[in-house]
Order: C-alpha cells, then sequence, then structure tokens
C-alpha cells in the first residue's frame, strides 16, 4: 500500500451552512491542530450562504482546489443547497495538490433518510477530484461525551488512521483566509 506524505503547506477549508454545522467544524479543525501542529495548518473557512456572492464563491472553489483536506459541514436533505453544488462545480483541477482528504460532516436532525443523497453527491464530488472520503453523521447533541454529536467513532481519528496519510513537517507558519475569520 502506498504512503503518501502530508503536505508542508497544510492547507485545510471549512465550510459549513449555519452556526450549529460551523460548531462541529470548529471541532474537527481543533483535532487537526492537536494532531498535526497549530504552526502546520493553513485554513479558510466559508459559510454557504455567502456564495451567492460570484466573488467569494470563486475564491472558496480556488481555496478548495488548493487544499489537502476539505471540510463539509451541513445539514441533510433531499435537495442540497444550490450554492455548495454550484462552489463543487467550480474546483479547478487539482493537479498541485496530490491526494487529499474530504471531510463530510452531515447533521441528520432526527431525519436519517435525507443522509443518501447528501452523503452520495459528497462522495462523488471526493472521487471527481481524487479526494479520500470520510463521512460521520451528526446528531447535534448525541454521541460521546468527548465530542458531542460525533458519536463513538471521530472522523479526524479515523483520517489518520487512514493507509497513506502520514503526518511529516511541521514548519510553515499558521495561516487564515477566507470569510468569518
Amino acid at each position: 500500500m502506498e504512503t503518501r506524505e502530508i503536505p508542508l503547506s497544510f492547507k485545510v477549508v471549512l465550510v459549513f451552512q449555519d452556526s450549529a454545522t460551523r460548531i462541529e467544524a470548529m471541532r474537527i479543525y481543533s483535532k487537526l491542530n492537536q494532531m498535526i501542529g497549530d504552526d502546520s495548518v493553513q485554513s479558510s473557512w466559508w459559510n454557504i450562504c455567502h456564495f451567492l456572492d460570484p466573488i467569494i464563491i470563486f475564491d472558496a472553489a480556488r481555496a478548495a482546489a488548493e487544499a489537502f483536506v476539505v471540510v463539509v459541514s451541513l445539514h441533510a436533505a433531499e435537495e442540497l443547497p444550490r450554492e455548495l453544488c454550484e462552489w463543487t462545480s467550480l474546483w479547478s483541477n487539482r493537479d498541485q495538490v496530490e491526494g487529499g482528504l474530504m471531510v463530510a460532516l452531515i447533521g441528520t436532525k432526527g431525519i436519517p433518510s435525507h443522509i443518501a443523497p447528501t452523503k452520495d453527491y459528497l462522495r462523488s464530488v471526493a472521487q471527481s477530484q481524487s479526494l479520500e472520503f470520510l463521512c460521520h453523521e451528526l446528531g447535534f447533541g448525541e454521541g460521546s461525551p468527548e465530542f458531542p454529536g460525533w458519536g463513538a467513532a471521530h472522523p479526524v481519528q479515523d483520517a489518520a488512521s487512514a493507509p497513506g496519510l502520514v503526518p511529516s513537517h511541521r514548519s510553515h507558519p499558521y495561516e487564515h483566509g477566507g470569510l468569518n475569520d
């Protein structure tokens, strides 16, 4: 099995739908910082509702195309937000980033029947961009005491143990970018 190193410039894009999904994305980001090191992670944060602005959606798409990890945190729905679908369709080729990971955090709000279309769409986006795909259903308030709403498993720990993902150097400065920073 091939082992890939996480790039020196570890870029993470976090996309969320509202305050509840932002909190879940923040938990993932915090765990990444603990595992990889604060000085290695560069992040940009994007609220899906702001993708109505053409400049913001293009900047967010470019950030996703350059990121090693893309975290998408949203509520399950039969029909995904149009802005999210437009954003994923704008991703340029990811030739400059080898490998990578998409972590989908999907809030079910007690309606697990809507998880399939949301999960299937995000999985197809990840596959089209040559990203590993991890998905975690969130009950928002249910789950383990350590990671409320995450159940027993933890998607970032799963990512760290995924074959081929091995942390390497930690020499780049911590940077923020994007909206809501």
